[in-house]
């Protein structure tokens, strides 16, 4: 977002992840959680969460949301859930996985009415969903450290299961001579507007 000219304020509750950020002048770094942002009523014109809002507690969360929005606001959830058989390298990453983890479900969020979670409060209203397929290519370290990174995984495997998996992924790539993996994804997204009255 920061690219395209918005000016960003990221929330972060963990001051160690924003250290990892690209600096973008555009860009203010906040320490804060869902339902304790630390920002001003009426401060933001639109929010956004990629890969988080599963975390939150609507309960708690939606109305610190509705407060920090300017009346007319709206919020936005979104997750990238990977399209794994439509790459020959992740299709054999994710057998790993599958063979290492039995059962392992790795889009479990979709499980959940996300209109139907984000109007629960009686703060939000009008829902609108949508989605599109991009690609993004991801060198081999950065491919190995999604993984590495992949918290419902690492508590899912174990700590013995885990470790020897992440060694099978890079052994893998390394067989294969890989430089980087095209990832495929869906993206999927439901924005509510603010309920003002």
């Amino acid at each position: 977002m920061a690219q395209q000219g918005f000016i960003v304020t990221a929330v972060e509750p963990n001051p160690a992840m924003s250290t990892k950020a690209e600096p973008y002048p555009n860009v203010r770094w906040v320490e804060g959680t869902f339902d304790k942002t630390n920002l001003p009523d009426a401060s933001q014109h639109w929010l956004t969460a990629a890969q988080a809002f599963h975390w939150a507690d609507a309960k708690t969360a939606l109305p610190e949301l509705h407060r920090v929005l300017k009346p007319g606001g709206a919020f936005t959830v979104l997750w990238n859930n990977r399209l794994n058989d439509d790459d020959p390298t992740l299709s054999r990453i994710w057998k790993l996985i599958r063979t290492a983890v039995p059962g392992f479900d790795d889009n479990y969020r979709d499980n959940e009415d996300w209109g139907a979670t984000l109007t629960s409060t009686g703060h939000f209203h009008d829902v609108s969903f949508a989605e599109e397929t991009h690609i993004i290519d991801m060198p081999r370290n950065r491919f190995v450290s999604l993984w590495k990174s992949h918290n419902r995984l690492t508590i899912t495997a174990g700590p013995d299961v885990f470790t020897k998996l992440i060694r099978d992924i890079e052994q893998d790539l390394e067989a294969h001579k890989i430089a980087s993996v095209p990832m495929p994804y869906l993206c999927r997204a439901w924005t509510v507007k603010r309920k003002d009255k």
